[in-house]
């Protein structure tokens, strides 16, 4: 039987070998993990325990084997310099969680588009219009955030023949 790790408890590559462990008890091992993923165990202990970075080939990889397609998004925001710089922090949540801020997002969508063709039907952007405009990029970004949350749900939870 598997020992489990203390160390690595918190990282996320662990904690979604864990989760896929549960359907496939060759992911229990870091032994069995590194086959699948072509690493060398040492190699993999390492990305576990923060000593090494992940590459994007190896992230991706492990969300495939894994079924673990949050560890791309993972990667991309806390590993990629352009990522964290230009990616939010996505969350898995519930398919009612994520419906439900959709819902309540789509409701003020009407208003927003309102607000940003007053902003730019002169064409020109006042400096007292600015704290408006960053309003509605603020508003698209929360559906952006919430979109993405929605396709990482769906690419998770649904088979990708149905995708």
């Amino acid at each position: 039987m598997a020992r489990k790790a203390t160390k690595a408890a918190n990282n996320m590559y662990y904690k979604a070998r864990m989760r896929a462990a549960e359907f496939n008890d060759k992911l229990k091992s870091r032994e069995g993990a590194a086959e699948l993923l072509s690493v060398d165990p040492t190699t993999l202990a390492k990305y576990e325990l923060e000593t090494l970075r992940v590459s994007a080939d190896i992230a991706t990889l492990m969300a495939e084997v894994y079924n673990a397609p949050e560890l791309l998004n993972y990667h991309c925001t806390t590993d990629c310099v352009i990522g964290c710089k230009n990616m939010h922090r996505i969350e898995e949540k519930p398919i009612t969680v994520v419906s439900l801020q959709m819902i309540h997002n789509l409701q003020e969508v009407e208003c927003a588009k309102n607000t940003l063709l007053d902003i730019v039907q002169d064409g020109i952007i006042s400096k007292d219009e600015e704290p408006m405009l960053q309003q509605v990029m603020e508003y698209f970004e929360k559906i952006k955030k919430t979109v993405d949350e929605l396709q990482l749900w769906a690419e998770k939870n649904i088979k990708k023949e149905h995708l």
